[in-house]
């Protein structure tokens, strides 16, 4: 808590929101704080899919992209963007891009087993039982460097050069005092430093990507700005929010 009000803990899908919603971007509503940790997604298909790897995915989305439908989390939150993003990478003509939307990600594993998706992006951390025991085929991660306990190459290998989380971090309100700021990034400091939260981290199997301060203001300018830019490619800024923030199945 601050003399000037409580610091909140924020992350992708606020800042998505504010954009879809055409309100204040998360810079302009509050004073960041700490970026404390993030969640690689994997790319993954069913064990009995055509698609055997990422390159497979590539052939399909450039030869007709709006054939390939990929599952993932509400409709312009971080599976639907890091799909954006991918695409952009590729050449591939965004706005044809097939996407669903689902409120939970049992309910994308759901629609893969079914044949209704022939992709998922999703959090590595929670689809890595089922990665282990064989419930699904890891085609990619998002992170900079291979993920224990996925046998899949980083998007970077596959000459993807993008590297993405769903990330989570503090901010406080915009009228905030120098002095409240300064106390509450040291707060973030010794949150970062402790033991407890790195045990939480590596159960949560979250990786910790600490920026405090102006460097995670920074930070969040080129964030702000990227996924703003494919947000506009995949056509959601112009809708007043995210078709399937509510927990709807959409696609675009």
């Amino acid at each position: 808590i601050t003399r000037e009000g409580t610091v909140f803990l924020a992350g992708m899908p606020m800042l998505a929101g504010g954009e879809t919603a055409d309100a204040d971007s998360v810079l302009a509503a509050s004073t960041p704080l700490a970026r404390l940790a993030g969640d690689w997604a994997v790319l993954a298909v069913s064990p009995n899919s055509l698609l055997r790897t990422f390159e497979d995915i590539v052939a399909a989305l450039r030869r007709t992209p709006a054939r390939l439908t990929v599952g993932g989390g509400a409709e312009g939150g971080s599976d639907h963007v890091l799909y954006g993003m991918i695409g952009k990478c590729l050449g591939v003509d965004v706005r044809l891009m097939e996407y669903a939307g689902y409120p939970a990600e049992s309910e994308a594993v759901e629609a893969l087993n079914e044949g209704r998706v022939a992709a998922i992006l999703g959090s590595a951390g929670s689809l890595l039982p089922r990665i282990a025991t064989g419930g699904l085929l890891p085609l990619a991660v998002s992170s900079g460097e291979r993920i224990d306990g996925i046998d899949a190459p980083t998007l970077m290998e596959r000459e993807v050069r993008l590297e993405y989380a769903d990330w989570c971090g503090v901010l406080g309100p915009r009228a905030m005092s120098p002095e409240d700021r300064d106390e509450a990034v040291a707060l973030c400091d010794r949150i970062d430093a402790s033991s407890r939260w790195r045990a939480v981290c590596a159960a949560n199997g979250w990786h910790r990507a600490y920026l405090s301060g102006d460097d995670f203001r920074q930070w969040l300018v080129t964030e702000t700005h990227r996924t703003r830019t494919v947000l506009n490619e995949l056509g959601l800024l112009s809708i007043s929010a995210t078709r399937c923030w509510g927990g709807c199945v959409g696609r675009h």
